[in-house]
């Protein structure tokens, strides 16, 4: 055992790196291809070796470097790595495993133990092996010294950090000398006669200066015949300061098709020193095979029937093949193209050599193994090869044993045009419906046709891009109603028209991105909707790449796709009109840990406060461009209204952009809307609009079909526009995601019809929010309502056209409500994980939902584009993308995954109101009235003896003394209000307050086209006594109806629900209760429209 694991590093920048293992040579190794590495993620377990070291020689005392990537190691560090690999892509719970000729013989951590939280555990930090501590298959924590988990977070270097990885400083203890034996040039043909030297180096580690001796056999797949005879074996004999001898086994040449033979050289008997590496194995290559073409290889699957289960499989499963043919697609580990790294490289027969059989593909993939490239080939290059037949995840492949390369620049086949919709679909291993490529796969191909880009959520991850055949496909039931035959066709049809691009990279989150134009900017780049003409490349069958996902067809690009920018970005909001704006986003996770910069991560959300700065720099730049006059939040952190506060942080970010004062939030007066960990609000700018009374909640509480504990309550609130005197109710929701059914809920999962899982969930909800919304929760007596905000379902599900059929649940009558932007998409989400989840779609989850009278005052309603369109890649995040600053950029892009919907408004104004003011000093009165607060006229009065006529103001007096005669005032206009001490002079200084013994009446005139009243409210002050405020109310002389009140704040109200009008109201006090009217408001009807004063 001449290598040792010395250390293992989690590292602090973007995306983890650098993760590194560091081997320290104990003894010279003249071949380091016979160790090899393996990582065992959390806890999985392991499956055999994932990197081989490539071959070469290496000293005792040098330090070996394999790291998952190059730029991000070198940053931090200050030198490359030796190697690249994908087994060094570890996080702090992994555990590594050392190989030397197939077999464990050093270990870090437990293959079988998921790290996190173990001793062991090197998240964000590093683990170092103690001085003296010798290699061994069995993990002891006690041979380790470890940083602490979280221990480099911040750090940008090796050099600069408080706790730094102690590279190279691993201190082996005293050996003595050690024999170990490896393979110099041990795997070759064997000839078709003479003799072919198998070479094999037995070195000496150690203290050499004495003699010694080891003895040598061999064994395995060989007899006796292969070496001349006998199989061969000896003792190797080491002078005095001799440390590397190379023994030569000579293998007999013949023409027998025998297969590869595999032998093993084992040391034993040592003289003057202990076996450290005691065994190297040789290869002897089988020369003798014909040409096997590559179609015959592939097989027809529908001509030699199913194997292992599959039709995709080669029938020459498991033989040894001799193929010769041209490259049409370089991917190999370690050649000058170090950026896509399969491994290995693809195969086409030249066009004379096709079979012409249209189900039979000519390529196929060449697998080198997980270290360097065996022969560095060239697209173009003629190769001879002699490998295995088999398989990798469902792909053919040969795992190559010898590779020679006839020529070069060769004309390449020609590549298959593949046009879409494709005829035949599969099911994959995980059961998903897949476009049938199998005829071509490992072929070059082309697609001659436009494809529009249609996925990009694991384009940063793992480089892939999803096209779709016919521009940008509509989620299914934002078309359709829900249907399981519909459905079913539907996807069926969209996996035919799918195709993903993958950029041939073995890692996650590459450090930068090859396409557009080999890089990506922020400035407008690659984004849904954008097209590509003439994808060439060559057809895999595999995972993603970056080992991610589902097994696919998948075109790995030869050469570089050109992409249009058919979907430009929208810059600037789209205009909507109107004189009021009102917008709803949905702000994906709004969470600002303790409001004071700190407690970070969160439940959901950012996760540290740098990435909590960075999401609501994005927030803010879109909130403030769309610059809503009212604005419903969805996703915002459910933790209260106070200082600390979600929603007061976002309105005070705001504030800092756009001016003191621009924004305030509706505090709901509960200490938390709902028990979820997110939750809707409402923020407004108090310079244009008013609240209307206090804010609405549906919950169970209020309807038990609004199941509240499964989704979050909606919030309504009554607003007032200040400058037209317009008012309107907007509805903020967030219904139940699809993620999962609500247990016992009977028909909530998914139906397989489209409508995903909780549709009875959503659709419960619905119904009870439109009648809830019929039932004037806010008291506003207005019907202007715009129901917002996330409903998790698409336009012609049951909740939708629950909601658009209103409170009598019958579409085509008068209370129905109309979707304000029925064309429109918001959202972008895979079909259906479980059964076509490489295919994205697009539909509308974001609403804008207005009540009938509402819909005609509406200029404009659209979402703007600045999320569904746009990948993840530029959000805030710092995780799962490339380590490049120039990704992130403090704009709208991004800044959520649901796009905001905005809405224009041009309100009807509502009737003014006419208030008339007494004032004066006795003896000599002014008698002075105003319209909507500004004085219009003003005269002198005497001191009342029965009755005054203000003609001018529609509004007369009557009174008498107290206890004689009711105070009567009537009013023509649509509202009315008394200021009570000019009236206390005017009346003689008792009729102030209402007691026991006075009655105030008012009475209204059907005059300039006002009729009669719904309700009324009445303001007081100088409130004393307890009892109640009566009203009694008529119409047309006869009483109506009678309510007692108590005075709340101040202020009685009474509503008839529309079912009752009236002409005149009186107000008495009962019991010892006495008070003053300061104002009254009455909601009037005018030609059949409410009308709020």
């Amino acid at each position: 055992m001449s290598i040792i694991i010395s250390g293992v590093i989690d590292g602090p920048l973007t995306g983890g790196i650098p993760k590194a293992i560091e081997l320290t040579v104990l003894a010279d190794i003249p071949d380091l291809s016979v160790y090899g590495l393996e990582s065992a993620n959390n806890g999985g377990g392991s499956t055999g070796v994932e990197f081989t070291l490539p071959a070469g020689s290496a000293r005792a005392g040098d330090v070996i470097y394999i790291a998952s990537e190059t730029d991000g190691f070198a940053s931090y560090f200050g030198f490359a790595p030796d190697y690249t690999s994908g087994a060094a892509n570890i996080n702090g719970d992994d555990a590594i495993l050392l190989y030397e000729n197939g077999v464990v013989t050093d270990v870090f951590g437990d293959p079988d133990t998921d790290g996190t939280g173990e001793a062991w555990d090197y998240l964000d930090g590093w683990a170092y092996r103690a001085p003296g501590s010798t290699p061994s298959a069995t993990f002891d924590p006690a041979d380790w010294t470890f940083s602490g988990t979280n221990a480099l977070d911040g750090e940008s270097t090796n050099a600069t950090a408080a706790t730094p990885f102690p590279a190279g400083s691993f201190a082996p203890g005293e050996t003595g000398p050690t024999f170990s034996v490896a393979a110099l040039d041990a795997v070759q043909s064997e000839g078709d006669s003479g003799t072919t030297g198998f070479t094999f180096t037995v070195s000496r580690g150690g203290d050499t200066s004495e003699a010694g001796s080891v003895d040598f056999t061999v064994s395995g797949d060989v007899d006796g015949q292969d070496f001349g005879g006998a199989l061969p074996s000896g003792t190797v004999s080491f002078a005095a300061g001799e440390s590397e001898k190379v023994i030569t086994l000579d293998v007999t040449g013949d023409t027998d098709d025998e297969g590869d033979e595999d032998f093993t050289v084992t040391l034993s008997a040592p003289v003057g020193g202990t076996i450290a590496g005691g065994t190297a194995t040789g290869t002897i290559r089988n020369d003798d095979l014909g040409i096997t073409l590559i179609h015959e290889i592939q097989g027809n699957a529908a001509t030699w029937g199913e194997q292992f289960g599959r039709t995709d499989a080669t029938p020459f499963f498991g033989a040894t093949v001799k193929v010769s043919a041209i490259v049409v697609g370089d991917f190999q580990n370690g050649d000058a193209d170090d950026g896509r790294n399969f491994g290995g490289f693809y195969l086409q027969e030249e066009d004379a050599d096709a079979d012409g059989d249209a189900m039979t593909s000519e390529g196929i993939f060449v697998y080198e193994g997980a270290g360097s490239f065996m022969t560095d080939v060239k697209v173009g290059d003629r190769v001879t090869l002699i490998g295995t037949a088999t398989e990798y995840f469902g792909e053919t492949q040969i795992n190559a044993s010898q590779i020679v390369i006839e020529s070069s620049g060769n004309v390449l086949p020609t590549a298959a045009d593949i046009t879409f919709p494709i005829a035949d679909i599969r099911t994959n291993g995980d059961g998903q419906v897949i476009a049938d490529l199998e005829a071509y796969e490992g072929m070059l191909v082309n697609v001659p046709q436009a494809m529009t880009v249609a996925d990009l959520f694991d384009y940063s991850r793992y480089g892939e891009i999803g096209l779709y055949a016919d521009g940008r496909l509509a989620t299914y039931t934002q078309e359709n109603a829900p249907d399981q035959a519909g459905f079913q066709a539907y996807l069926e049809n969209a996996v035919r028209n799918t195709i993903t691009i993958d950029d041939g990279r073995t890692v996650q989150n590459p450090f930068t991105l090859p396409y557009p134009d080999g890089s990506y900017g922020t400035a407008d780049g690659l984004s849904s909707g954008d097209t590509v003409t003439g994808l060439t490349g060559v057809v895999r069958y595999s995972r993603s790449s970056g080992g991610n996902g589902d097994e696919n067809y998948r075109i790995n690009p030869t050469e570089a796709p050109v992409f249009e920018d058919t979907n430009p970005r929208q810059e600037t909001p789209p205009e909507v009109g109107g004189s009021l704006k009102v917008a709803s986003y949905n702000v994906l996770n709004y969470f600002n840990g303790d409001g004071m910069g700190g407690g970070f991560p969160t439940s959901r959300g950012a996760d540290s406060y740098d990435e909590f700065l960075r999401q609501q720099e994005k927030l803010v730049a879109a909130i403030s461009a769309i610059d809503a006059d009212v604005v419903g939040l969805i996703e915002i952190e459910n933790d209260g209204y106070g200082p600390e506060s979600a929603i007061a942080s976002l309105v005070a970010a705001l504030n800092a952009e756009m001016g003191a004062g621009t924004y305030a939030y509706v505090d709901p007066g509960v200490d938390q809307l709902g028990s979820d960990a997110i939750a809707v609000g409402f923020i407004y700018k108090p310079g244009e609009v008013q609240l209307i009374g206090d804010a609405a909640i549906l919950d169970k509480s209020v309807d038990a079909r609004f199941d509240s504990d499964n989704q979050r309550p909606s919030l309504a609130q009554s607003f007032r526009e200040i400058d037209g005197g317009g008012t309107f109710t907007a509805v903020v929701n967030h219904l139940k995601s699809k993620g999962s059914p609500v247990d016992g809920t009977p028909g909530d999962e998914d139906q397989g019809d489209g409508a995903g899982n909780a549709n009875t969930t959503r659709t419960l909800a619905a119904e009870a929010l439109a009648d809830w919304i019929a039932s004037d929760p806010t008291g506003s007596g207005d019907s202007d309502v715009l129901l917002l905000g996330d409903m998790n379902a698409y336009a012609m599900e049951d909740p939708i056209r629950a909601l658009l059929a209103g409170s009598d649940d019958t579409a085509g009558t008068g209370d129905d409500y109309v979707n304000l932007a029925p064309e429109a998409y918001s959202y972008a989400f895979p079909l259906d994980l479980a059964t076509a989840g490489q295919v994205q779609a697009y539909g509308s989850l974001d609403y804008a939902i207005g009540s009938g009278s509402l819909a005609g005052q509406v200029t404009g309603a659209a979402p703007w584009h600045i999320n569904a369109d746009e990948p993840g890649l530029i959000d805030y995040n710092t995780e799962f993308k490339p380590d490049n600053p120039d990704i992130y950029a403090p704009d709208a892009f991004r800044s959520s995954d649901h796009d905001p919907m905005i809405i224009g408004l041009d309100l009807t104004p509502d009737a003014k109101l006419a208030r008339l003011d007494f004032g004066g000093d006795f003896p000599k009165y002014r008698l002075s009235y105003s319209l909507d607060g500004e004085d219009v006229s003003s005269q002198r009065v005497k001191l009342i003896d029965r009755d005054i006529d203000v003609r001018k103001a529609g509004i007369s007096i009557e009174a008498d003394g107290p206890g004689r005669l009711p105070v009567f005032l009537t009013g023509t206009g649509d509202g009315l209000g008394i200021a009570t001490p000019g009236l206390k002079a005017i009346l003689g200084g008792t009729l102030d307050v209402v007691n026991g013994r006075e009655v105030m009446s008012f009475s209204l005139d059907e005059a300039a086209g006002l009729g009669d009243a719904l309700s009324v409210m009445f303001e007081f002050r100088d409130l004393s006594g307890t009892g109640a405020a009566e009203m009694r109310f008529y119409d047309d002389g006869a009483l109506v109806e009678e309510r007692s009140v108590n005075p709340v704040n101040g202020t009685v109200f009474a509503d008839l629900a529309g079912s009752t009008d009236f002409d005149r109201v009186e107000l008495s006090a009962a019991g010892d209760l006495e008070f003053a009217v300061s104002a009254a408001e009455f909601l009037r009807i005018e030609t059949d429209a409410f009308l709020f004063a």
